[in-house]
């Protein structure tokens, strides 16, 4: 993640990334330099990202063509989430 995340903050040409600066500047995740996450739960966030659970089963979700205000609904809920680094078990 820390590869992806400096590839965000500085731009990789080699894969049409610009760059994008602040939120994954090294300074704002300096955090996450000693953290560690099994690639499951890793995973599993990003599958959780990705699948919505509906009455008919799974669906993805469309990032693409989602309105302004739909974004914005998931922006603000995820504003509300509190990330914790936890010691391994």
């Amino acid at each position: 993640m820390l590869i992806v995340f400096a590839a965000l903050a500085s731009g990789e040409p080699r894969l049409g990334l610009p760059p994008l600066g602040g939120l994954f500047e090294l300074a704002t995740i300096s955090e996450l330099e000693g953290a560690r996450l099994a690639n499951r739960d890793l995973m599993e966030a990003i599958y959780r990202l990705a699948w919505l659970k509906e009455p008919s089963g799974l669906v993805p979700v469309n990032w693409r063509d989602m309105e302004t205000e739909e974004l914005g609904s998931v922006y603000e809920g995820l504003l509300e989430l509190t990330p914790r680094l936890t010691a391994p078990n």
